[in-house]
Order: structure tokens, then C-alpha cells, then sequence
């Protein structure tokens, strides 16, 4: 994570900065203005994204198993220059997949995801996103491999990311689109360690909503993923349902059913492929 602590070390130069120029704001116009731990977040969630920062609780209705996370993003300082504004924030996620068991349920797998954020305001309805993140991924539950149901594997990747995402007032949302490149890529399957030479993420998808009552709004989102690894296959998402959101806030509460198809998202399973039927919570904040 070196490249993410020099991420957080630009920050506090141009933190710095600001704290240099604040007394010569009102004659300088041109300096920059700052804000530490802003109340809102400048984007919105990638809403159908089954690896999205947030807390959601969902069930398979194919099998029985249940989704859970526990995470979140948390701006941390914006920074303008003019009309342009820039906000530095962090994200993690822990997301547990639980299988159905006579009786009770089994953790099947742990995925650790974080991140580190800059999005880029530069025009009312566009931002730039850049960023650091990592992700590993874990069969949680030793029995499964012990019993010969499954064999885990080493699944790690390093990447930056870059994202284009624009506010659409035509379906009162937005559309989001970009890459992730692992510059550390390891599937370990039990040879030696590899470092995979097809490291790019490709990821596209929006959300539009139409308002049914106050604070209260029906939504469908999609999101595409296509993996170098596994020559471009697709993880395809399909989510309606209903947010609850208060206008004076970027925290929301979704009802939703998704339809996912194409290749596994859990690590543990990165090659295997399957429709998904699910219904859950998301608390988005």
C-alpha cells in the first residue's frame, strides 16, 4: 500500500497549504479553500454493484445462503480552487457469504475490500474519480476444504482506479464509467504464486430513480464488469426497488431485488460462473 500513503501524503501537503493561505483568503481569490470532514459525500454508490461500500444484509433465493457487509465511505476534506472542488475521502467493506446448513448457517467466505478516494468536481454534473485500493479474499470455514467440498486459494489484488461519472438530470441519476488496473495481481491456486499478467477491471453502470412520495423514490440500476483475467468475461447486475433517502442527506436505505448473472465476484470463486436471484437491505451512507 505504499502508493496509498503517498495518496494521503499529497493530501496533507495541500492541507497544508490551505492552512497557509486561509488568512489570505478574502484578498486572494485564487488560493484554495478547504474543509475537513465534510458532512456529505460528492458521489453517490455505485448502486447494483455487489462489492459497493456500504452496509447491506441480502438472501440468494436460489440457495438459501445470505449476503452480509459491514462498511461504508467517509469523506474526509475537501479542497476547492474556484469553481473546481476536490474531496479526499476513505472506504472498507467486510462482506460475509453464509450458506444454508441443516439448522443453521455456515461463514463461507470473508472479502476485505479498501479504499482510498479523490473525486474530482470539475463541472456541476462530472467528476473524476481517482484512487488506491486493495482487496483479499478468504474461504472463511477450514471444514469446507478439509471435506473436499472446495479448495481455497490465495486471491489478492493491488490496483488504482479512474472513473468518469456523470449526474443525469434526464433520469434524475447518474452513469458511471472506468477501469481498475492491479498493479499486484495474485491467484494462488497451490503452484507458486503468480502475478497475472491481465490485470484490468472494466466497470460501467448508473442508477436512474423516479419519485413515488417525499423522502421516497423507486430506482433501477445496472452495473457491468468485464475481468482481463478470465478473457473478459462479464459479471452483469440488474437491481429495481425502493430508496428512502432524506434530501438533506446522501444516506439512503434501499429495498431491492437484483438479478446477477455471468462470473462469480467472491475471489474464492473468481472462474465460476451463475445466475443469482436476490432480495435484500442496503444501507448506503
Amino acid at each position: 500500500m505504499k502508493k496509498a500513503s503517498i495518496f494521503f501524503a499529497a493530501e496533507a501537503f495541500l492541507l497544508s497549504l490551505c492552512l497557509a493561505c486561509g488568512p489570505m483568503e478574502a484578498a486572494a481569490q485564487d488560493c484554495f479553500t478547504y474543509e475537513l470532514l465534510p458532512r456529505r459525500l460528492v458521489t453517490s454508490v455505485f448502486t447494483a454493484d455487489a462489492r459497493a461500500h456500504r452496509l447491506p444484509i441480502a438472501g440468494n433465493l436460489d440457495n438459501n445462503s445470505i449476503i452480509t457487509g459491514m462498511g461504508g465511505s467517509f469523506p474526509v476534506s475537501n479542497i476547492s480552487y474556484r469553481d473546481v472542488i476536490a474531496q479526499f475521502s476513505g472506504a472498507g467493506t467486510i462482506y460475509s457469504s453464509l450458506e444454508h446448513m441443516p439448522g443453521h448457517f455456515r461463514v463461507a467466505t470473508v472479502d476485505f475490500f479498501v479504499d482510498a478516494y479523490a473525486d474530482v468536481l470539475v463541472a456541476p454534473a462530472f467528476i473524476i474519480r481517482g484512487g488506491f485500493g486493495h482487496t483479499s479474499q478468504h474461504l472463511a470455514d477450514d471444514a469446507s476444504e478439509i471435506m473436499g467440498f472446495t479448495k481455497s486459494i490465495n486471491y489478492v489484488r493491488d490496483y488504482v482506479q479512474a472513473f468518469a461519472i456523470h449526474s443525469s438530470a434526464t433520469i434524475n441519476g447518474s452513469l458511471y464509467a472506468g477501469a481498475y488496473y492491479s498493479y499486484d495481481f495474485i491467484i494462488d491456486t497451490g503452484n507458486p504464486a503468480t502475478k497475472y499478467q491481465k490485470p484490468w477491471l472494466i466497470q460501467c453502470g448508473g442508477e436512474g430513480n423516479y419519485p413515488l412520495l417525499e423522502h421516497i423514490t423507486a430506482f433501477a440500476a445496472f452495473d457491468l464488469k468485464l475481468r482481463s483475467e478470465l478473457h473478459y468475461g462479464t459479471t452483469q447486475s440488474f437491481q429495481i426497488g425502493i430508496k428512502v433517502m432524506r434530501p438533506d442527506s446522501d444516506r439512503a436505505l434501499r429495498f431491492a431485488y437484483t438479478y446477477r448473472a455471468g462470473l462469480e465476484d467472491r475471489g474464492q470463486f473468481y472462474d465460476q460462473r451463475g445466475i443469482w436471484n436476490v432480495v435484500g437491505v442496503y444501507f448506503d451512507w
